[in-house]
């Protein structure tokens, strides 16, 4: 007996199935494919753009260090300024004060200058007093 090759009919229905289940596998296993390299293509990308932005939060952190440092200058300087405000309000009492010295050191200096004027006219006349005892007749003895 010689064989055919005739498939059985319930063979026959199931190829095209396969055929289709087959290429729709294939296609799925493409789409996973695709969507997988996509997805490690992004993972990449966001790699590569967290890398970058690590750099620049260093950069930030060490300029942020500075402010910190500039803020304690700051509170310093703020300090320095306080003392000197209130170093500035004696300087001005003091000039105040001095400024009032000044005018009495003035009317001093005039009253000096009428004591002098008054000596001498003393002394002129103690010198004459004086020749004029000398020449006394109560203290010629007296020597």
């Amino acid at each position: 007996m010689v064989h055919t090759a005739r498939q059985p009919a319930h063979i026959a229905t199931r190829t095209p199935l396969i055929v289709l289940g087959s290429l729709i596998g294939l296609i799925a296993l493409i789409a996973v494919v695709l969507v997988t390299a996509d997805v490690v293509k992004q993972l990449h990308y966001m790699s590569s753009e967290l890398g970058q932005v690590g750099t620049r939060l260093s950069a930030l952190d060490s300029m942020n260090k500075k402010l910190d440092k500039l803020d304690t200058m700051q509170a310093q300087l703020a300090k320095m300024d306080a003392h000197l405000v209130m170093v500035n309000a004696g300087l001005k009492q003091t000039n105040s004060a001095l400024g009032s010295m000044d005018g009495k050191i003035a009317g001093l200096n005039g009253q000096i200058k009428a004591m002098d004027t008054d000596l001498k006219a003393m002394k002129v006349d103690i010198h004459g007093m004086s020749h004029k005892l000398e020449g006394s007749f109560l203290f010629r003895g007296v020597k």
